[in-house]
């Protein structure tokens, strides 16, 4: 029977995938594509980006913890090397299309959208544009989350390597960046109001770095028995039903100050423990299994690629089909049909390259190191 969740022996950053992410990767694109697609005011969008935030740090870590645990050393030129060849074929292949057709069909379209995807500063230009009430021409802002998530990765591995992947000190690292990211939203909240209506703190990466700083957390937390001992109590029922309240909660309030400040810690925390509940216990069978079934972990696989192109597919299908429900069927079953391709014809191609590179140069991390433990939305 095929492994629905890491036993206490096996928590150690190593190779080969993991149970279960591939489909809480599926039900969190799925909550992004029910809030653009349907209603951003049923569906929390901004949570399934938050889940992926998690699992990045997660990932990310316990990937640079394997290639340390076995050779001894970070390769951070083949890290970096790794991310281009992971996420770059997908965003240049994208960025042609979108342009191209833009172009074709005669819509305004700008230069600067698509060099703030490639460049990774899609956030802040996001958020210049959403402050000062300017429209956005072209479908580029998903890349907002791809660019903190890569202001994160530029400085993240150069940590690990200065602390020799010590995961205790790199714990009260990310510890103190994730209350430094809390105190900077409070203390400008504080100081600039007016900020907490606009996109600011729900995309600017110095804000935001904290919500891959809790995936970080978890991962690093594996590497010492302390940790895991921590780990296998949160993975009880009774805290992930604690989290859970709490998550509803935060997802339920309405008050501008709480959203853009406490919230998003609390719910770094809560998506934590919740994680931790479906990867580190063998008290929740029927939620294993369903994040486990086929089609769940093939939309997981497919994430990143439908991340990045839904909503490329639903601007051009824009007033297509008037139906409201005729609509999201069409921007559904087109964006799976267009990421599926995107998938296959791109992605795969291009992971087998990084594979080729990976043995040739170094036998640094084993082939073994499945492609579904580093792709993810982002990763």
């Amino acid at each position: 029977m095929r492994r629905r969740y890491i036993s206490f022996d096996q928590m150690s950053a190593r190779a080969g995938s993991i149970p279960s992410l591939d489909g809480m990767r599926a039900v969190s694109i799925l909550l992004v594509l029910a809030a653009h697609f349907i209603s951003s005011e049923q569906f929390p969008g901004g949570l399934g980006v938050y889940v992926f935030f998690v699992i990045s740090g997660f990932l990310i870590t316990r990937l640079l913890l394997a290639e340390f645990n076995l050779s001894g050393r970070i390769s951070l030129s083949r890290f970096y090397l790794r991310r281009i060849i992971r996420l770059y074929p997908v965003i240049i292949v994208f960025t042609l299309c979108v342009t191209g057709v833009y172009m074709a069909l005669g819509r305004r379209w700008n230069l600067l959208e698509p060099t703030s995807a490639l460049a990774y500063f899609a956030n802040y230009l996001y958020v210049y544009l959403d402050f000062h009430k300017i429209p956005q021409d072209m479908p580029f802002g998903p890349f907002w989350s791809l660019s903190v998530e890569e202001h994160f990765y530029i400085l993240f591995p150069v940590a690990v390597v200065l602390l020799r992947g010590n995961p205790v000190r790199l714990t009260w690292l990310l510890a103190g960046l994730c209350a430094a990211c809390l105190v900077l939203r409070l203390t400008v909240a504080s100081l600039h109001p007016e900020y907490l209506a606009s996109l600011t703190f729900y995309a600017e990466s110095q804000y935001r770095l904290d919500s891959i700083g809790y995936g970080v957390i978890l991962a690093l937390a594996c590497q010492t028995d302390r940790g895991r001992r921590i780990l296998v109590r949160l993975a009880h029922p009774a805290c992930s039903a604690v989290a859970l309240a709490v998550l509803a909660a935060c997802l339920a309030a309405h008050n501008l100050w709480f959203r853009e400040t406490l919230r998003y810690s609390l719910l770094g925390c809560s998506i934590d423990v919740l994680t931790a509940g479906v990867l580190f216990s063998n008290r929740v069978p029927i939620v294993q299994s369903i994040l486990n079934t086929t089609i769940l972990v093939w939309i997981g696989r497919l994430s990143y690629s439908i991340y990045i192109w839904h909503e490329g597919v639903s601007s051009v299908l824009r007033g297509v089909v008037a139906t409201p429900w005729l609509s999201v069927t069409a921007n559904v079953v087109m964006t799976l049909v267009v990421a599926t391709i995107s998938y296959y014809g791109v992605e795969q191609p291009f992971m087998s390259l990084r594979k080729r590179l990976q043995s040739s140069r170094s036998p640094i991390l084993p082939d073994a190191v499945g492609e579904r433990v580093l792709s993810k939305v982002g990763t």
